[in-house]
């Protein structure tokens, strides 16, 4: 039988590659556990697009949600400079379609004035707390120049 060669006897066992292996395997699955929390994070997008023309006012989408969240801020993007107010109103299923009357948003409704994106965060008069089944109708209060634009409302689960 021929002597093994330094680079054979400097070759790492099967036991030595499972153990790298399985730390390996150990720390990805640490690495998933710690970021976990980020499927605590909900994100409620909504498009309106007018189809080459501008978007109409009274325009509405509804969605419900199958998960409670609390709202944490609010993006909104249109295709170019313009303004648009989108107001957000949130009811219980039983009670759909949600109405003026069911606004959260205190007066602060997502705009754009003579701009193309804005966001906003501290939600000022905003009743942030969405609950599981609760029904969010979004509704184009006004628009002008904008064709398409996209409210996306952040939040953590609950």
């Amino acid at each position: 039988m021929p002597s093994p060669t330094r680079e054979q006897t400097d070759s790492p066992t099967i036991e030595a590659i499972d153990a790298r292996i399985r730390s390996q395997v150990k720390r990805e699955v640490r690495r998933i556990n710690t970021s976990i929390a980020a499927d605590d994070l909900v994100s409620v997008t909504v498009t309106f697009d007018g189809h080459n023309a501008v978007i109409v006012a009274g325009s509405e989408c509804s969605i419900v949600v199958d998960k409670g969240f609390t709202l944490t801020n609010w993006y909104l993007i249109s295709d170019q400079t313009g303004d648009i107010q989108i107001d957000v109103y949130v009811d219980d299923f039983a009670s759909f379609p949600p109405t003026v009357a069911d606004t959260i948003t205190g007066g602060n409704e997502p705009s754009l004035t003579a701009a193309n994106s804005r966001t906003d965060s501290t939600l000022t008069g905003w009743s942030t707390n969405i609950a599981d089944g609760d029904v969010i109708k979004f509704h184009v209060d006004s628009a002008t120049s904008i064709v398409r634009a996209t409210l996306i409302l952040n939040g953590t689960r609950t």
